[in-house]
């Protein structure tokens, strides 16, 4: 079975999500923008599914001149 025979629509994925889970989406340029504009104008989620994301813009410290510094 190829991965064309298991590709639904981002409605018909998000629409699998089952009470009490932890569903991750991808933070920065790894946002699937598609499943996320599904999460948000689908249907009404359980109110125990929980949506987990990472926002790591600026986790490395810089110098004034853009070179990475060490942690102090």
């Amino acid at each position: 079975m190829s991965w064309r025979d298991r590709c639904v629509s981002a409605e018909r994925a998000v629409s699998t999500i089952k009470p009490g889970s932890h569903v991750f989406v991808g933070s920065a340029c790894a946002t699937p923008r598609t499943l996320v504009h599904a999460l948000e104008t689908g249907r009404s989620f359980p109110s125990d599914v929980q949506l987990v994301h990472f926002l790591t813009d600026g986790v490395v410290p810089r110098s004034a001149e853009g070179a990475r510094t060490r942690y102090q």
